[in-house]
């Protein structure tokens, strides 16, 4: 099966389209992992510091001033990326 490596290679709708059939596996680089968790880590510290920053622990939109507490940022983040998987 031909693999598309997520941070290498470059994507384009027909090969997003095949992974989705499976008929291409994606897989994650070890330099796309490392950034991903660079930007995991930069995230938690903004948290962690209780530094106001939008879309990380504040609302979206009108709720842009609406405060997000500590403990559900990781719902926040999880809820956001599953509304645009799907919209």
């Amino acid at each position: 099966m031909k693999t598309f490596r997520y941070g290498e290679d470059f994507l384009k709708c027909s090969i997003a389209i095949a992974i989705a059939k499976g008929n291409i596996k994606g897989v994650l680089t070890e330099e796309a992992k490392r950034q991903i968790q660079q930007s995991a880590d930069y995230v938690q510290k903004i948290v962690d510091k209780g530094k106001v920053v939008y879309g990380i622990n504040t609302g979206f939109g009108p709720l842009c001033t609406t405060i997000i507490d500590a403990e559900d940022t990781r719902t926040l983040q999880e809820n956001i990326l599953k509304s645009h998987a799907v919209g």
